[in-house]
């Protein structure tokens, strides 16, 4: 009997052995199948079916990574962000991809800075390419809310880099553009950081050139990054065609020959600067009334220019709709509403960005001092539509007679001096006491915008100053300087902040630049910056035209192109102190 139960207990243990080999083996094949259906549903896209699936699948196995990853993209997919907290609070798994879904889920509810340090510690060598495009552009999306803007930008040039070839150069446009935008500061700050990614070096060193704006970075680029996708940007390359026969049309006589010969006088100098002599110029004289710009037109026409400058007066720019449209690109040189390139001296939109610097100096209510006529009437609209649409408030707009030289009794009207008195009137008959009072200007007051001419500024401001505003910050537009180092008749304008162009007031290392000494150009030195520039941006309109915000530095100012063709110039800033001239950021 011992012996036989012996050999009873011993199959017994063997059968149930096999058995505990057996069973689990044949669950986990099935528990895999059930695994392998649901990520397969998940993938493609079924999320409702799906979630069912890896919810049930999850609470079976809580310490299943690659379920829960794909469970709570499941529900981030179908927008169920309480249920994504909620499990949440119920594991401590963690991965890259679970951090990229929280950073989403963070982005919507929210803002995502707080994950930004899981973000930049991803290991992109574990992720697909399809989670390596999420990556990127929730990380850009967080360096962009925290405040980062350049690395955002290099997340973005990462994501691209992701895509498709035939996708990437539409979206390298709006990279470029962004690029053009950063300060110079922020790009060197960076440049040398990427030595293990080619790419990002390649567009940081295109951005810091500004993509060859001065046309000599641009061997130097092509040397070092032959196949770098910036190079399509850059000015100059691919063979541009450059353009050797251009047509100006300028008056040359009549009553707007001196403004003519002073933009001639400019082209003719920048002519002269390029050691290459790639253009001939050809000038013909359109009349002060727009009396030659038929017979100057269809001279240009017949000569086979490559260019058309000009023409600079309205009334031949007015006749040239009357005419068949040219087969060569045209580059007006005042404003129009016709389809051509435009490059102007346009004072609205220096008084819109006297706006802008006044706004950005903290000023929110404004008064308008202006000269009467249609000059100042625009200038005060131009700067009211901009500053209103900053956000600020125009107080009042005043229009002054300058043949009436005392501006007194308005101003102290539009001061609120008088209501100060009135004030202090008022309060000592009501005390029946004899107090001693001092009108005081209207605290509701930030400051002035005064478009004016030297003449009228040299009478307004002593004005002012005598009416009790001289603390009150004046502002105005390049017209009010003469040109002139004149330190007596200056120095009543002390503390007006004005736009001015860098032919006004040029930095010296924009002196160091030249071929020429300024200081020759005595007269019409706007006119004769108008011209020389004008030359500069021939060969440039169609790189700026493709790399929006390229600019280049002119002696008209800051030269960049609107999305409308118009040139656009951003001028420094100065102040008059003590009968000079002050340049100030």
């Amino acid at each position: 009997m011992k012996f036989h139960y012996s050999k009873t207990l011993f199959i017994l243990l063997v059968v149930l052995l096999s058995a505990c080999a057996s069973g689990p083996s044949r669950h986990t094949g099935d528990e895999q199948q059930r695994i392998d259906k649901a990520l397969s549903i998940y993938q493609e896209g079924h999320y409702f079916e799906a979630a069912e699936l890896l919810r049930s699948l999850w609470q079976e196995n809580p310490d299943n990574l690659a379920v829960y990853e794909a469970l709570l993209d499941t529900y981030y997919q179908l927008g169920e962000l309480p249920v994504i907290w909620s499990l949440r609070q119920q594991t401590k798994l963690s991965s890259d991809k679970i951090n990229i879904v929280m950073a989403e889920v963070a982005h919507i509810s929210d803002n995502c800075q707080k994950n930004l340090t899981a973000l930049t510690e991803a290991d992109i060598d574990s992720l697909n390419s399809v989670w390596l495009q999420r990556l990127y552009r929730i990380r850009s999306t967080c360096f962009h809310a925290a405040g980062d803007d350049l690395a955002a930008l290099i997340d973005r040039i990462r994501l691209v880099d992701t895509l498709p070839t035939e996708q990437q150069w539409l979206l390298y446009d709006d990279i470029v553009s962004d690029l053009a935008s950063m300060k110079e500061s922020a790009l060197i700050m960076r440049i040398g950081d990427f030595s293990e990614e080619p790419l990002i070096e390649g567009w940081l060193e295109a951005a810091y050139v500004n993509f060859g704006a001065d046309g000599d970075s641009t061997d130097q680029f092509l040397r070092d990054w032959p196949t770098h996708p910036a190079t399509r940007y850059f000015y100059g390359y691919q063979g541009q065609q450059q353009l050797q026969k251009i047509a100006v049309l300028l008056p040359l006589s009549g009553r707007f020959a001196g403004a003519g010969l002073a933009v001639q006088r400019g082209m003719l100098t920048a002519a002269a600067d390029d050691f290459e002599q790639r253009h001939e110029l050809l000038f013909f004289d359109t009349g002060s009334a727009g009396e030659n710009i038929a017979g100057a037109w269809f001279s240009a026409q017949a000569a086979n220019v490559d260019m058309v400058i000009g023409p600079l007066d309205k009334p031949s720019i007015e006749q040239l709709a009357q005419f068949s449209p040219p087969t060569v690109p045209v580059m007006l040189l005042n404003q129009s509403e016709q389809d051509f390139f435009q490059f102007t001296l346009s004072p609205e939109s220096e008084a819109a960005q006297v706006a802008e610097r006044m706004f950005q100096d903290g000023l929110r209510r404004v008064l308008i001092f202006a000269p009467s006529g249609d000059w100042g009437q625009r200038m005060s609209q131009a700067f009211a539509n901009a500053f209103v649409a900053l956000g600020g408030q125009i107080i009042n707009n005043q229009y002054f007679n300058q043949a009436e030289r005392d501006y007194s009794a308005v101003l102290r009207q539009q001061l609120g001096l008088v209501e100060s008195q009135l004030r202090a009137k008022n309060l000592q008959s009501y005390l029946k006491l004899n107090l001693q009072s001092e009108a005081v200007v209207s605290h509701t007051i930030d400051g002035i915008f005064m478009p004016s001419n030297p003449d009228f500024a040299r009478m307004m401001v002593p004005q002012l100053l005598f009416n009790h505003a001289g603390h009150i910050p004046v502002y105005a537009t390049s017209h009010i300087y003469s040109g002139r180092e004149d330190q007596a008749l200056n120095k009543d304008l002390s503390g007006v902040v004005f736009s001015i162009s860098p032919i006004q007031l040029p930095p010296e290392q924009l002196r160091e630049t030249l071929n020429f000494d300024l200081r020759m150009i005595t007269d019409n030195r706007d006119l004769f910056a108008l011209g020389y520039d004008a030359l500069l941006l021939v060969d440039r309109l169609q790189w700026m035209s493709r790399v929006a915000g390229g600019r280049l530095q002119g002696l008209s100012g800051l030269l960049s192109m609107g999305v409308d063709k118009t040139i656009q110039r951003g001028l420094q800033w100065a102040i008059f102190d003590n009968g000079g001239v002050i340049a100030i950021d």
